[in-house]
């Protein structure tokens, strides 16, 4: 070959090199761009461009349109983020499909490129009626009201009335005269086209839909104008508010008019509200009946109405307003309602009652008292609370001297409510009187007590020593309310008296006497009465203290509890073994290792129970020697909760005598059997809980398999793991639950390797409201997982997603990067806190916060402040993650003020805020400790009013009510003792340098 040839040989195969490589480089670099045209192609079913469409019809190109559902393509493309918005703003600008261009512009709200708030500023300029409302509402949210003032033109369009309403609702935040002009104009114009109405009704359809639009923004003008709060709005509203619209307008605006200085416009507005006969209250919140506060209007309601009435007078916010105008006529109105109308109505009267009370007519008191005779039941509780708001005493005491009266003890606590000096005269005489026994007497003496008057202490101290034992015990009750720890002077003298196994009468003088002293809470009266009923040995008083003592476990110190596992009887030793458990000090620990060997068996199971809550580990190993003999499903479930490897054998060896299906339907249907065998975290436990996920055992309701899925986690090890780490195998369109699990069990090994396969559940779960738990919590549990796992993986991975097409990814990735105590996570936040949308941006400032950067948090608890419930629960959730003493206040105020959790359940509405309780708790100070004390104080007072009344309702309603405020004890108690626990601790280390 010459040199020539060899020259050009050189040149050609360099040649192919260079082009190889640009053809590898192009295609590398603009693969993300053609996999969204791809998408995009496939959302609309055909070629993306001239040249994809000019291949596919010769044959070349043989991709085809999947026709998957749009969501799931959008899903798709929002993993491209940043990349994908020129091709979701061209899809809205030129889509014809409403079916495609909305998912598009649903998704280009959720993508954070500042390229999207142009494109929507450009929507609001070009005025398309398909997108301004929703790029009115974006920037609004997200760029603040100011951003919208601009486009105050809009509010003339009649074609862009949903935008027009967002900029109405955004100058209400603005203010200013400027705003007060513009909301003023919106009142006076007519939306309506002219042509629409010429057309008649040709065009009702069209006519309508204008007309509703035209309603709801000038009823958002109206709120904005009241917000404001300038005066000139007022004849503006007052000449061209039509009635048909009032239900919009609700709280603010009829209170605005209250409050902008004219009742009588405020009047005229709910008259002609009810003149229109509007079936659209409905609408109204209840609360809305708080604007008409302090109103008399000129015109007379009653005039307006005779019987028969109109039925909807009769709804509770109709019936609230005429009760918050607050004049004769409205008494009359309202009695005549419910004289003649709401007795034969679906519509119970208590709202006619409340607003009587409210108006606080001393005219309303007697028809309420006859309503209280000639009623059913269920109507008797809100009639007494009207009389207490009427401050109706003497008729209440009517109702007392009444012999045929089987409201006696609700009429009895209403008068004390009253707390009128005369009632104390006329209760000690009812007491004296001879004609009340029993239950009757002794609720008498509680009454007494509860009403507090000192001059009651003479005549039941010497009720004391009355012949009749009712009288003596209601007497012991009253003292002990009246003069609390003052009172032991007569009642230690009680306890000492001498028994007689035969003397019932002295013995209940023993009980009452005893349980008043232990109400004290005061230790050393405790113990004296402990000593005192051991000494007697009877089994009466044994029992009845034992009872009392478990009632009040929160103020017992267990040294005055565990003589009684010693008793002669097994109830006893059971009762008390149960209340050491409650208490929760580890000086009982010994005395019930002890007792496991007691011969009565469900004394063994309180034991066991106990033992698991105070968590002691020396009792690991006597609990397992009697394990087998006592298994219940109440005494697994506490071993679950105490969660010690060395439970894990005897449980399986128990599942290997019976089938896993008898074990299921054995146990509860939570599984706790699976859960205990879980929580032991022993590697031998994996193998049984495998075999239960894969059993084809899978009934209708019992999920069991999904405990052992999440109990995989708690067990740990390398089988675990490895079979957790095919997430694929727990996948299920039809049932995504056993899939969430396996990711959060697989999450708790916090292993970095397995962070690849958390990103890919990110990246490509549907999102979608078809699967069971949904692409929000599947890609959260994924999320928090990788933030649970930290490093730099992670923190990469994190960073990465702040880039997401979807807004509740950045969110969460957002709030595990300031979950982390890593510095290496602040570059991450500082670009989360640049996100254009607001929950985003929280989560980041706090994470900066953590930095350093004290104004920031600013911004997290003005979102306390608003009346967003979203906002709202994400400061509580920021507050909780910061644990910072500082900040401890807000979440303070949050328990006292609304102690229930929003987690909590229909059936358990007194739950308390556990996300708070627990943060606090870790914080630990003084203020905190106090707080709880305060939450301690108003449940003990709230169960003591139930323990008044429980023994005379048949209903079983009250106990239930008592009972979950002793779960709340509880729970508070077991705080209380941690927190001193921590500051005692924290006491005695040593100061830092």
């Amino acid at each position: 070959m010459t040199g020539r040839k060899k020259l050009w040989a050189v040149f050609i195969l360099l040649a192919a090199v260079i082009i190889g490589t640009g053809a590898w480089v192009y295609n590398y670099y603009t693969a993300p761009q053609r996999k969204i045209e791809r998408l995009v192609w496939e959302l609309r079913g055909s070629p993306a461009g001239r040249l994809d469409d000019w291949l596919a019809k010769v044959g070349i190109k043989t991709d085809k349109p999947q026709s998957r559902d749009p969501e799931m393509v959008m899903t798709d493309l929002a993993a491209y983020s940043k990349l994908a918005t020129p091709y979701l703003i061209e899809l809205v600008k030129s889509e014809k499909n409403d079916q495609i261009k909305w998912p598009a512009a649903q998704l280009l709200i959720q993508v954070n490129d500042p390229a999207v708030i142009d494109f929507f500023r450009q929507c609001l300029k070009t005025k398309d009626p398909f997108m301004t409302g929703t790029a009115a509402a974006f920037l609004k949210d997200n760029c603040g009201s100011q951003s919208l003032l601009e486009f105050a033109d809009l509010l003339t369009d009649s074609n862009n009335l949903d935008a027009a309403a967002v900029i109405a609702d955004a100058l209400g935040n603005i203010g200013g005269k400027q705003a007060t002009d513009l909301l003023i104009g919106v009142l006076t114009r007519n939306y309506i086209p002219q042509d629409i109405i010429d057309q008649g009704f040709q065009a009702y359809q069209e006519y309508q839909k204008y007309q509703d639009l035209e309603d709801e923004l000038k009823a958002t003008a109206i709120k904005s104008l009241v917000k404001i709060g300038d005066k000139r709005a007022i004849g503006p509203i007052t000449a061209e508010l039509r009635a048909k619209i009032v239900h919009l307008i609700n709280l603010e605006t009829i209170a605005g008019f209250y409050f902008l200085g004219d009742p009588k416009a405020s009047a005229d507005i709910v008259l002609r509200f009810i003149d229109a006969n509007s079936r659209n209250y409905f609408r109204w919140t209840p609360t809305a009946a708080e604007g008409f506060g302090g109103l008399n209007p000129s015109i007379p309601l009653s005039s307006l109405f005779s019987p028969p009435l109109p039925k909807f007078l009769c709804d509770p916010v109709v019936i609230m307003a005429i009760g918050k105008l607050g004049g004769l006529d409205e008494v009359y109105l309202l009695l005549q309602t419910l004289r003649y109308e709401c007795m034969k109505s679906d519509f119970p009267p208590d709202n006619i009652l409340n607003a009587l009370a409210d108006i606080g007519d001393a005219r309303a008191k007697k028809p309420i008292a006859m309503r209280i005779w000639n009623s059913k039941n269920e109507t008797v509780p809100a009639a007494i609370n009207a009389l207490i708001k009427l401050n109706a005493y003497d008729e209440l005491l009517a109702f007392m001297k009444n012999d045929d009266n089987y409201i006696y003890r609700d009429i009895a606590l209403a008068l004390v409510k009253l707390k009128n000096p005369n009632l104390l005269e006329i209760l000690l005489k009812m007491f004296d009187s001879g004609i009340f026994w029993n239950e009757d007497l002794h609720f008498l003496g509680r009454c007494i007590g509860k009403l507090g008057d000192r001059r009651a202490i003479e005549p039941m101290r010497k009720a004391i020593g009355d012949k009749h034992s009712d009288k003596r015990l209601a007497a012991i009750t009253a003292l002990y309310m009246i003069d609390g720890r003052q009172s032991l002077e007569y009642l230690m003298p009680i306890c000492d008296r001498k028994v007689d196994p035969n003397d019932l009468e002295n013995k209940w003088d023993i009980y009452y006497a005893a349980k008043a002293i232990i109400q004290t809470g005061e230790s050393e009266d405790v113990a004296f009465i402990s000593r005192k009923f051991r000494m007697i040995g009877d089994r009466d008083l044994d029992l009845g203290l034992v009872s009392i003592i478990s009632d009040y476990w929160w103020r017992m110190n267990p040294e005055n509890v565990i003589p009684f596992l010693e008793n002669a009887d097994s109830e006893v030793r059971k009762i008390a073994a149960e209340t050491l458990g409650k208490i929760g000090d580890r000086k009982a620990v010994v005395p019930l290792i002890k007792t496991l060997k007691d011969n009565d068996k469900d004394v063994r199971t309180a034991c066991i129970v106990a033992l698991c809550k105070i968590g002691d580990s020396r009792a690991v190993e006597p609990i397992i020697e009697v394990f087998e003999d006592v298994l219940n499903g109440w005494c697994v479930e506490s071993i679950a909760n105490f969660g010690d490897p060395r439970f894990a054998q005897p449980i399986l060896n128990h599942m290997r005598n019976i089938s896993i299906k008898e074990t299921m339907d054995f146990y509860t249907r939570k599984s706790p059997v699976l859960h205990a065998l879980g929580m032991s975290k022993n590697p031998t436990a994996t193998d049984a809980l495998i075999k239960v996920i894969e059993s084809p055992d899978k009934g209708e309701y019992d999920k069991y398999q999904y405990v052992a899925i999440a109990d995989l986690g708690n067990v740990g090890g390398k089988r675990a793991f490895d079979y957790l780490s095919d997430l694929q195998r727990f996948k299920s369109v039809l049932d995504d639950e056993a899939y969430y699990q396996a990711i959060v069990a697989l999450g708790k090994f916090a292993n970095p390797v397995s962070i690849d396969s958390f990103v890919a559940v990110v990246n490509t779960y549907p999102y979608g409201t078809k699967y069971p738990r949904g692409g929000f919590d599947i890609r959260k549990a994924a999320i928090e997982a990788i933030g649970g796992i930290g490093g730099p993986k992670a923190i990469d991975a994190l960073t990465k997603f702040l880039d997401h097409g979807y807004i509740d990814v950045r969110t969460e990735s957002a709030r595990a990067l300031f979950a982390m105590n890593d510095s290496s996570t602040r570059s991450a936040l500082e670009k989360a806190a640049g996100d254009i949308h607001w929950q985003v941006r929280a989560y980041a400032n706090a994470g900066l916060y953590k930095f350093g950067d004290k104004a920031v948090i600013e911004s997290v608890i003005a979102l306390l402040k608003t009346n967003d419930p979203k906002r709202r629960s994400i400061a509580v959730d920021i507050l909780c993650i910061l644990k910072d003493r500082q900040l401890a206040k807000y979440l303070i105020d949050e328990l006292l003020n609304n102690p229930k959790s929003e987690y909590a359940s229909y059936y358990y509405d007194d739950v308390v805020n556990l996300p708070v309780i627990d943060t606090l708790v870790e914080i630990g100070s003084s203020e905190v400790l106090e707080a709880f004390r305060k939450l301690m104080k108003q449940w003990e007072d709230e169960i003591e009013d139930i323990w008044i009344i429980e023994p005379y309702y048949k209903t079983g309603s009250h106990s239930y009510e008592a009972d979950e405020i002793l779960k709340n004890i509880e729970k508070i108690h077991y705080n209380i003792i941690k927190v001193q626990h921590k500051m005692a601790s924290a006491a005695t280390q040593p100061a830092e340098k």
